[in-house]
């Protein structure tokens, strides 16, 4: 097949991992043998002066056998969405009318997320008659972010597209209020390593928890902070590593001063994907107290190194942690983070590495993952073609 895939967050000089379930899902589609053309809208805040300034307007690159090209656009102060989904929208077709047209013939679209990949490839779908799925990863349906213009977009692309794809139950219900089309349930991937037989039992002399997380407040760092500095009273023992930057890690870094936990809480910055899974593999357990998490792909990450996991009760825990692998905790709540830490660490012996590691593989493998994904878009082929009634 050769598949459009249209993004709509992507990787960039200042955040590396950006939209890395994207690349990997298209990466692993690649690796079946299919073509893989990428049309990515970058969109630049007007205070981004350095990106401005560093970004082509058009970029063109390989990437491990996909090809992907690029646009930049720079949004201005106070532009409203449906604006940037206009400009994302046009930049697409402009992508597309540049680089694919012409030169190949693109058999099926697969864009992620409605705002605004989404939009933007269903309106290629409709002008060159393309059949689209789109995969939905965005937490804002559970935090009522839009407004009715952006309902309405979202809605249109809903029910013009030929399948509607969501990485989680939980989001697929929250989806449902846009449409009444059938949703899918498939969720992201973890790539597939080396299974290396774990020691249960932590022979380290400090139980290490780790956080990788983009440093906003949606990612609830700051309960994360406070309920580490209730758990650290009682078991002395302890030390947290936070992986990730954003723009709220000096307020995160002052609050870790302030509760007095400065000397047991580790900053790690920006991580890179081998970065992460190294840290994943040396600490004891991962946590991430997160407001929302449409899916939450570090979960699975860990979890695939045997770690067990906390996490909130968002749209993603349902569909991954139980009680083999980790502890669900109430949104917000310090005292519910402060038990399940301490827990987990007088509690280690009783999760089996090995075990995680094969449940989660079987459950989020990219082997098993990237396969349905295929057939799902063979079939919206076939039924283009008139070979499915």
């Amino acid at each position: 097949m050769n598949i459009l895939v249209i993004p709509s967050w992507y990787e960039n000089k200042n955040n590396k991992t950006h939209g890395s379930f994207f690349r990997e899902q298209a990466k692993a589609l690649s690796e079946l043998g299919h073509n893989i053309y990428m049309l990515y809208v970058d969109i630049i805040r007007f205070n981004e002066v350095d990106r401005i300034i560093t970004t082509k307007k058009y970029d063109f690159y390989e990437d491990e056998g996909m090809k992907v090209y690029r646009k930049k656009v720079v949004k201005i102060p106070k532009t409203s969405e449906v604006i940037v989904a206009n400009k994302v929208r046009y930049g697409i077709e402009d992508l597309y009318n540049k680089y694919i047209k012409n030169s190949v013939k693109i058999d099926v679209i697969h864009a992620h997320s409605f705002i605004w990949g989404g939009y933007a490839g269903v309106n290629i779908s409709k002008k060159f008659n393309i059949p689209i799925m789109v995969t939905e990863h965005y937490s804002g349906y559970g935090r009522n972010l839009f407004t009715e213009e952006e309902k309405k977009l979202i809605s249109y692309s809903m029910n013009n597209c030929d399948e509607i794809v969501a990485v989680s139950s939980g989001l697929k219900d929250k989806m449902n209020k846009f449409t009444n089309r059938e949703i899918k349930v498939i969720p992201n991937m973890v790539e597939e390593r080396k299974i290396i037989p774990i020691d249960n039992g932590s022979k380290k002399e400090v139980f290490e928890f780790l956080c990788v997380a983009y440093l906003r407040e949606v990612k609830g760092i700051d309960i994360l902070l406070k309920a580490f500095s209730e758990a650290i009273k009682v078991e002395p023992q302890i030390s947290l590593k936070i992986g990730g930057d954003g723009p709220d890690r000096k307020f995160l870094e002052e609050l870790s001063k302030k509760l007095g936990i400065s000397d047991k809480v580790k900053f790690l910055g920006a991580l890179d994907r081998e970065e992460v899974f190294k840290h994943m593999n040396s600490c004891d357990c991962f946590v991430m107290t997160s407001r929302h998490e449409t899916f939450g792909v570090v979960y699975i990450e860990a979890l695939s190194q045997g770690k067990p996991v906390i996490a909130t009760n968002n749209d993603a825990t349902q569909d991954i942690i139980n009680k083999n692998n980790g502890i669900v905790v109430r949104k917000d709540n310090i005292e519910d983070t402060r038990d399940a830490l301490l827990y987990i660490k007088d509690n280690y012996n009783n999760y089996d590495s090995y075990n995680i590691i094969k449940e989660c593989y079987f459950r989020f493998g990219k082997n098993r993952i990237s396969k349905v994904i295929e057939k799902n878009l063979l079939t919206l082929i076939n039924y283009e073609k008139g070979l499915i009634k």
